[in-house]
């Protein structure tokens, strides 16, 4: 499913590639890509800018541009027992984990299109999506890149729960 399609900020040219964001789909299903190529794309690039991805969470969107994955969202949702306890109600936490290829930057694209900011709006729209059917639920991600925290807290209104380290910092947003 293509959640968003972003164009160059100059006039398009016929047949130039956009940057599309899609939900993946591991068996494909009326997609422009192969979702074995994509998740390796996916996998090589978390591995090349150094995200771990745990192994709780499953790769739920890709941003593509033209055949090439550019980036991708790898997401889970859960219910948080030690939240649920404390409130005495149940509550689900989505957690997300962004990688992007620093090397997509496409002639004319917009900041705004980039591939990072493109994939957390979806997955913001993925969680809107998710906690509607739930009384309560909240975002809680692992930043480990200073400029990821404060573009999170100053675009987005996440807040700071700890810091761990220099960089690392868990943030949350209700």
């Amino acid at each position: 499913m293509l959640l968003c399609e972003l164009l160059s900020d100059t006039t398009e040219q016929a047949g130039a590639p956009k940057l599309a964001v899609y939900g993946y789909d591991w068996e494909g299903y009326d997609l422009p890509y192969d979702p074995s190529e994509v998740a390796d794309q996916a996998s090589d690039i978390a591995s090349n800018v150094g995200i771990r991805i745990s192994s709780d969470k499953d790769l739920s969107l890709v941003a593509m541009f033209g055949d090439q994955c550019v980036g991708a969202i790898y997401s889970s949702w859960s219910s948080d027992t030690e939240e649920s306890d404390a409130l005495q109600t149940e509550v689900y936490v989505f957690d997300f984990d962004v990688v992007a290829d620093p090397s997509y930057r496409p002639r004319g694209l917009s900041r705004a299109a980039l591939a990072g900011p493109a994939l957390i709006d979806a997955a913001l729209e993925m969680y809107n999506d998710l906690a509607s059917s739930v009384d309560k639920s909240l975002i809680r991600v692992w930043v480990v890149n200073k400029r990821l925290a404060e573009f999170l807290e100053n675009r987005y209104g996440f807040d700071v729960e700890s810091t761990h380290g220099e960089h690392s910092v868990h943030m949350v947003k209700y």
